[in-house]
């Protein structure tokens, strides 16, 4: 639930940032949001690792996927 509004915020937030086609531009981050998008975490994760700490995070698309990937694993805890 908190995630779901957490969700809301930031695609609020970043929706003048989606506009920006600065991020479409770099394929790795267009790559790593892909791969949030279809749940493949761990290749995600090596993706994020090679990247400077916090980058991939400056990336809306990206950070909307996580937190939606994140929402989708918390989802069922909220639901027992």
């Amino acid at each position: 639930m908190f995630l779901s509004y957490f969700y809301s915020l930031c695609l609020v937030s970043y929706i003048g940032l989606l506009l920006d086609f600065k991020y479409t531009d770099n394929h790795k981050m267009l790559l790593c949001k892909a791969l949030l998008d279809i749940g493949a975490w761990e290749q995600a994760y090596k993706l994020i690792k090679k990247h400077p700490r916090y980058s991939c995070m400056n990336c809306p698309f990206v950070a909307i996927s996580l937190v939606r990937f994140a929402n989708y694993m918390i989802e069922p805890l909220y639901d027992k």
